[in-house]
């Protein structure tokens, strides 16, 4: 049963250089000529200013010289007042950082060669003279190089907020850079090789060559596609050594109508680096520093009518204000989850519609007005995103009709296309499907097929074994929230859902990972999907496995596979043993003991089969392919014990316990450290949960001050009034990830309030507040308030109790100390018995509530 618990523990209105307003005077000019660099090039402009550019990779021939793989040089031969560069982007590499899959953040930071952000140099443009001076132009993002398609004209949206919208933001940027943009604006319309030019004043001296100088340690290589030059003299001039037969390299363009502004240098070629000032305040300005956690916030609320639990952060002088950002995240992110988790359909949609995007995996500190929406439910967001909401925002109708949604799509892998047996699968071939084997969740709920890979298996479609399992373990929750019904609610066949019952969807979700442990041949889980990099393109399985049909072949497939991992593995034993509790509730104790049995099994396989050796000591063992950006998944006995296991790690499975202190011994050792937000649920987030579930109290106190920082930013505190967008209600929303960079700053990437890593984040500030009724007849409160946090106040908290719901109003007080929370409680009804087994800890071992 379920009653409140209460605890108080104290302890696009400016365009910046995209548009000109207003315009200056245009003049005809015939006295510019194009350097004709490449072949196929024709005339267009950027602006008003002329070009003759050819794409990247349509040039063709070309009189570009290489003396060196990492030299440029492009002949000119002739005195100009002016010289007007194209392309000013980091060709190959337009974006911030690599993708998950690269696993970035476990490299030294000072050796990563994908970040690029404002201030970081790409290369340098030489202007050679003939005198056999030259001058040296650092390509400088945000100054002499910028983004485009993570800016300007991404193929379905733009990326320029704050810029866009904020004047202090819009001055800063246009003061740092010296480009001049194109002022299209369709998307899609943009060219991204033409889109920017550097105007620069050279001396009065004839130029013999430019030449552009990449740095090999950063990725990509700075791309000059075009130059034209003004006010020349002798344009006539032939190439190097003058070449007999040779085309003039420049060409007149032709007469065209440019603006004056566009004419005017923005810089001089030897007069430096006069921008850096410039550039140094615009990146202060538009990424995220620790200095910026000083400024004090203001608390936000739940809606008056939202009745949902309150975790309130405390802290004392400098941990003030870290305290309340943490504050407002729990209830920015609760309240966002809960919009997107439609009580009527049951449907937990991944996205919230019209929520700011940061620009994908590979973002660079901006965002877009409107950001990606995945119309599929994740099966693995049970675990975290789901049952957050579930328990901590009151709504019984939501626990119900969540069930019913996951258990309409569990019937769609059958062997059969009976619409009164499941829901429509035209696109999957029954043929292949095993008419044995039980039906199951995958990759999203409501869209089976969805994996965007090729077919691993011979089993057609997705089985991503971790969300199968997250979803079993989700259902058990809400059924436990609702009483453990064993009534009608439990039992009665559904019309909606083929005539099934909720026993039955249970027992058919838990009988799938039982029948895939005999097919496989194997004693831990079979998972396709993320965890396990979608078989890494073949590199993890047998070729050919998905046209296996002998099962004498099937089982050797299997065994010589390596899709086999501790993350779907843990999951999947404990949605037994959760399954197990719904059994023996009703009184099915053949099924319970059979899957309890197939738990043990998988619980001594992980031991057997999934470790490995690090430093001397036993770890898990991380997939070499996984999605996840550092490996986190492997410390899964930890971060999700929350559910079944406890949340007291003395009474955690005593090997496994070790093993993943090793674990996230080895995770520290990484170079992020205490930082490791790239994801942050799949990072920051299932990291700082293990550090807490472990009492690892000194590293969980930075870890939960870094979730907090890493999902605020002081850019949203505005109002676009042109627009009527109010940004601040989306200050605090956890990302999908966090670009950390050597510095020390920080901005985010991805969307906000991905289900996937919002909810894990967010998880990982429930758990702080210890309670721990996985034992309603044990009822514990562990607090977790590590350094430099003072205290925590929850406010409503939902609390399961034997035999009776109350709305029994319960206050605690503590004291704290430096490893997190102790002393003593204070309830108004009931009789309470404590145990501090550890420093800093207080466990409620005996709840009676009269």
């Amino acid at each position: 049963m379920k009653t409140r618990l209460t605890i108080l523990i104290a302890a696009i209105s400016l365009q910046c250089i995209a548009e000109i307003s207003p315009m200056k005077p245009r003049v005809n000019t015939s006295k510019l000529y194009g350097v004709k660099i490449d072949s196929n090039a024709t005339q267009l402009n950027c602006r008003t200013m002329p070009f003759l550019v050819a794409a990247p990779e349509n040039r063709c021939t070309t009189i570009r010289i290489k003396p060196q793989p990492q030299i440029e040089a492009i002949p000119i031969n002739a005195k100009a007042s002016t010289i007007h560069f194209l392309g000013m982007t980091d060709y190959g590499w337009d974006r911030g950082l690599h993708h998950w899959t690269a696993h970035s953040e476990t490299i030294p930071i000072n050796n990563r060669n994908d970040q690029l952000f404002i201030g970081k140099k790409i290369g340098n443009l030489v202007i050679a003279y003939e005198d056999g001076t030259q001058d040296v132009i650092p390509l400088e993002m945000g100054a002499t190089a910028w983004f485009f398609g993570q800016y300007a004209g991404g193929p379905m949206i733009q990326y320029r907020e704050p810029i866009a919208s904020s004047p202090k933001h819009a001055t800063a940027f246009k003061k740092a850079l010296k480009l001049k943009e194109s002022e299209e604006k369709v998307i899609g319309k943009m060219i991204p090789y033409a889109h920017y030019f550097l105007s620069v004043k050279p001396q009065n001296k004839k130029i013999v060559h430019v030449a552009i100088h990449d740095i090999p340690a950063v990725l990509g290589a700075p791309l000059i596609s075009a130059i034209t030059l003004a006010g020349v003299e002798n344009p006539l001039s032939r190439g190097v050594a003058d070449r007999p037969g040779c085309v003039p390299y420049l060409q007149p363009l032709n007469v065209s109508k440019v603006d004056n502004s566009d004419l005017e240098p923005t810089i001089e070629s030897n007069a430096g680096n006069v921008w850096s000032n410039d550039v140094a305040n615009f990146a202060k300005l538009l990424y995220m520093h620790d200095s910026d956690l000083k400024e004090k916030v203001e608390l936000i609320d739940f809606p008056k009518e939202m009745e949902a639990t309150k975790i309130k952060f405390l802290g004392e002088k400098d941990s003030e204000n870290i305290a309340d950002i943490l504050s407002c995240v729990w209830i920015s992110n609760l309240i966002d989850m809960d919009g997107k988790f439609d009580p009527e359909t049951g449907c937990f949609h991944e996205s919230t519609k019209q929520i700011p995007d940061y620009g994908g995996y590979s973002g660079v500190g901006t965002w877009g007005h409107h950001g990606k929406y995945h119309h599929g439910a994740f099966p693995r967001c049970s675990d975290h995103y789901a049952s957050l909401v579930l328990r901590c925002v009151e709504n019984k109708k939501r626990m119900t009709s969540y069930v019913d949604f996951c258990d309409k799509y569990l019937y769609y892998f059958r062997d059969n296309r009976d619409p009164k047996k499941g829901p429509p699968n035209p696109g999957f071939k029954i043929e292949m499907y095993p008419s044995n084997a039980p039906p199951h969740w995958s990759f999203v709920v409501n869209n089976p097929m969805v994996a965007g890979v090729k077919i691993i298996n011979e089993i057609d479609g997705p089985e991503e074994t971790d969300g199968h399992s997250s979803t079993m373990v989700g259902r058990w929750f809400a059924w436990r929230h609702l009483g453990a019904p064993t009534g009608d609610w439990l039992t009665a066949p559904r019309s909606n859902i083929y005539g099934k019952s909720r026993w039955d969807s249970s027992q058919a979700a838990a009988e799938f990972i039982c029948w895939l442990l005999d097919y496989t041949g194997r004693d831990v889980v079979w998972c396709e999907g993320e965890t396990t990099g979608w078989g890494a393109g073949g590199g993890l399985h047998p070729k050919n496995m998905s046209e296996a049909t002998d099962m004498v072949k099937i089982k050797e497939n299997y065994k010589k596979a390596n899709m086999y991992e501790p993350y779907p593995s843990y999951v999947a034993l404990t949605a037994l043993r959760c399954s197990a509790q719904m059994a023996d509730a009703l009184g099915k104790t053949e099924e319970s003991k059979r899957w309890q049995k197939y738990a043990d099994r998988i619980e001594a396989g992980m031991l057997k089969e999934l470790t490995t050796n690090w430093n001397g000591k036993t770890v898990w063992r991380r997939s070499p392919n996984t999605v996840y950006p550092s490996f986190q998944d492997s410390m899964v006995q930890a971060w999700f014990s929350i559910y079944l296991a406890g949340l007291d790690p003395n009474k955690l499975h005593t090997e496994m316990t070790k093993i993943t202190r090793n674990t996230l011994e080895r995770q520290l050792a990484l170079p992020g450290g205490h930082s490791q937000p790239q994801a942050m649920g799949y990072g920051q987030g299932w990291l700082t949960k293990t550090a807490l579930i472990l009492d690892e109290m000194d590293d969980a106190g930075p870890l939960l001050v870094n979730l907090g920082k890493f999902s605020y930013d002081k850019n949203m505190n505005f109002v676009d009034e042109k627009n009527k967008k109010d940004w601040r209600s989306f200050m605090y929303i956890v990302p999908e990830g966090v670009n950390y960079l050597p510095n020390g700053s920080w901005y985010k990437i991805g969307d906000l309030g991905n289900g996937a890593n919002q909810g894990i984040a967010t998880h990982a500030l429930e758990l702080c507040a210890g309670i721990d009724d996985t034992k309603p007849e044990d009822l514990k409160i562990i607090p977790r308030v590590p350094a430099p946090l003072s205290g925590i106040e929850i406010t409503d908290f939902p609390v399961l109790i034997p035999n009776s719901r109350t709305n029994t109003d319960e206050h605690g007080r503590t004291r704290t100390t430096d490893h997190g929370i102790s002393h003593s409680l204070k309830a108004e009804t009931g009789e309470y018995w404590w145990v501090g087994d550890r420093p800093g800890d207080v466990t409620l071992t005996r709840a009676k509530i009269n």
